[in-house]
């Protein structure tokens, strides 16, 4: 399953952002039981550049314990 974010850069936001608010809200945790892995995906775009910024991405294996 995969849980994108897109964000567009500003002089506020550092790269990463995306990629950090996805695990920060958990927006991944009500699927953790369906789902074997996750794939968080954080795309972030330039404003002034008209083009993707930063491209991260994480896998979240599901936790067999």
């Amino acid at each position: 399953m995969y849980i994108f974010e897109f964000k567009m850069l500003d002089k506020k936001l550092s790269p990463g952002n995306a990629l950090a608010q996805i695990k920060a809200k958990g927006y991944g945790e009500k699927y953790m039981e369906e789902a074997e892995m996750l794939c968080f995906v954080g795309v972030e775009f330039c404003k002034k550049d008209r083009n993707i910024k930063s491209f991260l991405w994480e896998l979240q294996e599901k936790n067999t314990d």
